[in-house]
């Protein structure tokens, strides 16, 4: 129905791709990229499934570039180790894996294969304590599985504006999970929605405490602190969301609407300009937060 929209290329990609069919992922994300050259997800993507289609060396050149263009990405620091392990240079695989581990402690892939070659470079210490790290990674996706009914009935009740459910299940999964961000960041917004502002807060910042580059957190805290009438800190907020994820719409739009709101008239056409511009490229983010969309009730 709409050839070349990234979303549903790069999501036929990832389905392709966890079901083995790497070459035809690889032929979406192609299409993807012909549509949106600049793609940083599908960049990565492409990356990879040349790792894995047995193209290391073409792997390593894709993402060097990436990395260039975005050195905080624990991804593309993963698919670098991959296609510098799969051409035996083992110590930049460590080093490549080593960053992805510093950006993402838990990131599942890297504590696995780092352990790996480690131990195959003689680092015996530290590829037991990297092996003590991918344990406690697998242990938490493990409650990831628990908390798996809980979290869809708390988006769910989220999506269909029932804040008080969505509170009850999110607050559940928090319990559960002391260590998840995404559940005060959902009990956070609901709060928002319920007028419950100091609690918001609190579950925000502990959002933030266990992910301090959480985009969502920080949009969600600008929210607040425009409801509030602190415009300086909402300002503040929606700019540390938009350093931290540039091609992320939302905080562009509410940045728009503080900026008018304190005269910044330009300022607000810049930002709305943005926004239009990142909307128009993704126009169904992959995790939007009900009630944060531009027309949606507030």
């Amino acid at each position: 129905l709409r050839p070349g929209m990234p979303g549903p290329l790069y999501g036929l990609a990832s389905v392709l791709e966890d079901t083995g069919r790497y070459a035809d992922a690889l032929a979406a994300i192609a299409e993807l990229l012909r549509a949106q050259p600049d793609h940083l997800q599908g960049r990565i993507k492409e990356a990879l499934l040349l790792a894995r289609t047995g193209r290391p060396a073409e792997a390593e050149t894709r993402i060097r570039a990436v990395i260039q263009r975005a050195p905080d990405q624990a991804e593309a620091h993963y698919v670098l180790g991959l296609a510098l392990e799969d051409q035996a240079d083992l110590a930049g695989a460590a080093q490549a894996f080593g960053q992805a581990i510093r950006l993402e402690p838990g990131h599942i892939g890297a504590l696995a294969h780092q352990q790996t070659v480690l131990s195959r470079l003689g680092r015996r210490e530290e590829a037991e304590r990297v092996r003590a790290a991918h344990r406690e990674a697998l242990a938490r996706s493990r409650v990831e599985e628990r908390v798996r009914g809980p979290r869809q009935r708390g988006v769910d009740a989220f999506n269909r504006q029932d804040y008080a459910a969505a509170l009850v299940e999110f607050e559940t999964i928090a319990r559960e999970d002391p260590k998840d961000a995404q559940a005060p960041l959902y009990m956070g917004s609901a709060l928002i929605a319920l007028g419950r502002m100091e609690e918001a807060r609190a579950a925000l910042r502990r959002s933030l405490g266990l992910e301090a580059r959480n985009e969502r957190a920080y949009m969600e805290l600008g929210r607040l602190e425009a409801l509030e009438n602190r415009l300086d800190e909402a300002v503040a907020a929606f700019r540390r969301a938009i350093e931290i994820n540039p091609e992320f719409p939302e905080p562009h739009y509410f940045l728009a609407a503080v900026l008018m709101a304190q005269g910044n008239s330009a300022g607000a056409r810049a930002e709305q300009s943005r926004f239009e511009e990142l909307k128009a490229r993704s126009p169904v983010s992959a995790m939007e937060l009900s009630g944060n969309a531009p027309g949606s009730p507030r």
